[in-house]
């Protein structure tokens, strides 16, 4: 019996190079799409759960009002956001609306991304949220 033979002819030589490169691109512009959805939806969720946080705590408060201690838990929770929240004009609280019996807390932010800003605001790089918690006192 003989052996098979292995060798190419010259019209079938890389034939396959085209087809392997546009694939393995694909791929990798899928998984980068997929890993930019999970970071901005794990920043959101994170700025989200800083927000209701701070709000809460200044509700706990005897004086909900006063803007030092705003500033004070505002400063607080961008803390607690580590370098995301410490990067200049990366998250804003405003206060605004807070008074004796609500506290309202807005909060604009840059999401995390691996992508270059004009792509970032095709898909969606702002988180702006507002927390409204009741002030309970107790009687």
């Amino acid at each position: 019996m003989g052996k098979p033979c292995n060798r190419r002819t010259a019209e079938s030589a890389g034939t396959g190079l085209i087809g392997t490169l546009f694939g393995v691109t694909v791929f990798l512009v899928f998984l980068l799409f997929a890993v930019q959805v999970l970071i901005g939806l794990y920043t959101t969720s994170l700025v989200t759960t800083t927000t209701l946080d701070a709000a809460n705590e200044l509700s706990h408060r005897p004086d909900p009002a006063d803007p030092a201690a705003q500033q004070r838990i505002s400063d607080r929770a961008i803390d607690s956001l580590g370098s995301f929240g410490r990067a200049p004009g990366r998250v804003v609280f405003d206060w605004a609306g807070t008074d004796d019996d609500v506290v309202v807390l807005t909060v604009h932010a840059r999401k995390m991304t691996f992508l270059p800003s004009a792509f970032g605001s095709a898909l969606g790089n702002r988180i702006d949220r507002t927390v409204r918690v009741r002030v309970e006192r107790l009687r």
